[in-house]
């Protein structure tokens, strides 16, 4: 709970005061955590990693056939295809 509140606070005392040194708690200072929380957390988190897994699968279309939609070389022979103007003269526009 220390460690997330000088968290909170470092950006206040930060703009309060131009030389703040904050001294983090020491390393072995045990910090006790509930386990139905904790196991609450693990379980919500590997939910969400399962769903991730399933929008990755779908979006990368690897379980998905999709050969039926692809278009034949050969019907694209017969389109006509307009060649591009190159007029970029903008000359008549600012008139």
């Amino acid at each position: 709970m220390k460690k997330g509140l000088y968290l909170l606070l470092l950006p206040f005392a930060l703009s309060a005061a131009d030389n703040v040194t904050v001294t983090p708690p020491a390393a072995d200072t045990n910090i006790t955590v509930d386990k139905a929380q904790l196991e609450k957390h693990v379980k919500e988190q590997l939910e969400r990693e399962e769903n991730f897994a399933r929008t990755q699968t779908f979006l990368k279309g690897d379980d998905y056939n999709l050969s039926e939609h692809q278009v034949d070389p050969k019907d694209l022979e017969h389109i006509q295809v307009d060649p591009p103007e190159y007029d970029f003269d903008m000359n008549d526009v600012y008139d």
